[in-house]
């Protein structure tokens, strides 16, 4: 490719995730996507500033769309932060000009990706699939370049008040974290099998129980149920192989909450093994949650 060349997708990561994002490269290729990577750009840039060729792609001037892949080694290194800070300014003029793809769950400051920014997980999605996702963006087109004023001037309205909405349940809620959990851990078990550890998740009546055992040792369990604490809270116990019932103590507690700003539903994290610490999460920090609790339990035991 020449110099006058634009791209559909410009891919920015870090080298360490190199195996993923490749295959996400090799899958839009295949579906007739145009695809700027390093790897395919080293003998046209060949004598020049790569710093400078790439801003020229990342800021907007050669590329459609700019898709980061983060991960807690993306921001640590000067490289894919400066193609971000490229990417940055282009998005003020162009809906959906950037495509965040969320490899883990580290955590990423609001100067690059607002809270409320809508993200992709590779976890949910093979690299076929993100790839589908990606042509999908591409084929509705790009919108219309416009300066910020503009873009402040669509953006503005004045909203009704923001309430619970009257069909929301804590309950309802509360169930469908349990069946969440339930999924999402069976989902993922798979990879600790291959690793000689033999898990079980139950549920009973509205109690999850989530064993994991190796070579006949119990070496993690956690009990999450409907407490006595409140009907529409849930309690959650570590290292009793009890199953279910309210008269387990705690470790901690999680109540469903209706969030106004976002309008979504959200759940209250009271963790007593962390001093009582207070957090709000998604259902999907919540899973996080357990998985890691899950981990360091099994990696201290190793």
């Amino acid at each position: 490719m020449c110099d006058t060349d634009t791209f559909d997708l410009a891919f920015s990561f870090a080298g360490e995730d190199r195996e993923y994002v490749e295959a996400v490269k090799n899958a839009c290729v295949k579906l007739g996507l145009s695809v700027y990577y390093d790897k395919d750009r080293k003998i046209d840039q060949w004598g020049k500033s790569f710093i400078g060729e790439q801003r020229k792609v990342y800021s907007g001037y050669k590329t459609r769309h700019f898709v980061p892949f983060i991960s807690e080694y993306y921001f640590a290194k000067p490289i894919p932060t400066d193609e971000f800070r490229s990417a940055l300014m282009e998005s003020t003029k162009r809906s959906q000009y950037i495509l965040p793809v969320k490899l883990d769950g580290s955590k990423v400051l609001a100067e690059y990706l607002h809270a409320d920014t809508q993200y992709l997980k590779s976890s949910d999605y093979t690299p076929d699939q993100l790839a589908g996702a990606l042509k999908y963006i591409v084929n509705r087109g790009n919108e219309t370049a416009k300066d910020v004023d503009q873009l402040l001037t669509d953006e503005l309205y004045l909203p009704t008040p923001r309430g619970v909405p009257r069909s929301y349940s804590k309950f309802e809620a509360a169930e469908l974290l349990l069946d969440y959990i339930i999924k999402k851990f069976n989902e993922h078990l798979p990879k600790l099998r291959q690793e000689g550890y033999a898990p079980v998740v139950r549920k009973k009546d509205e109690s999850v129980y989530i064993m994991i055992e190796r070579a006949g040792k119990t070496l993690f369990v956690v009990n999450i149920f409907f407490g006595n604490m409140g009907e529409n809270v849930l309690g959650y116990n570590l290292d009793r192989q009890r199953f279910g019932g309210s008269a387990l103590s705690y470790n901690g507690t999680i109540e469903p909450e209706f969030e106004k700003q976002t309008q979504q539903s959200k759940y209250l994290l009271t963790d007593y093994t962390n001093f009582g610490d207070k957090s709000l999460k998604t259902k999907e920090e919540i899973v996080e949650f357990f998985w890691g609790m899950m981990n360091q339990r099994l990696e201290a035991k190793a």
